[in-house]
């Protein structure tokens, strides 16, 4: 192998970063599980709204904040979802070839590696979506998020 340096030729790639990819909606799909479940409207409209500003514009600081701080076992759900999309873009070799933003147009990062390294990228996501579905569904006790 050749120094980096004498590589410039060759696209960066970079494994890790595939998971801002995939992130905002691992976040948002613990949200709506979370809404799904719970059997108050405020919590329900919250989760809903912050379940759009992860989707739309990338921020989770409302999910981390405004719901998973009340319970934090629930912060378990997405993290695991994310590591479990993280083996998994990594065992199909998923790259990310430029720096974007953590939402949906996130996706983008990857088509620098052709359209095969987007499609790639779909099933680690949607495993880690699944993961964090169901782990939510476990850890959701609607008295420790209600009452605090």
């Amino acid at each position: 192998h050749a120094p980096p340096y004498k590589q410039a030729h060759l696209p960066y790639h970079s494994t890790p970063r595939c998971q801002f990819a995939s992130q905002f909606l691992i976040v948002a799909v613990t949200d709506l599980a979370i809404s799904f479940k719970s059997k108050n409207k405020k919590t329900k409209l919250t989760c809903r709204e912050c379940a759009i500003s992860a989707i739309v514009g990338g921020v989770m600081e409302p999910s981390i904040f405004g719901i998973y701080m009340k319970n934090f076992k629930l912060m378990l759900a997405p993290c695991l979802g994310m590591a479990i999309a993280g083996g998994i873009h990594r065992m199909l070799n998923v790259g990310v070839y430029a720096l974007s933003s953590s939402n949906f147009i996130g996706w983008t990062a990857l088509l620098s590696g052709g359209v095969n390294n987007l499609v790639r990228s779909f099933p680690g996501t949607i495993v880690g979506c699944i993961v964090a579905f169901v782990v939510t569904f476990i850890l959701y006790g609607e008295k420790n998020l209600e009452n605090s």
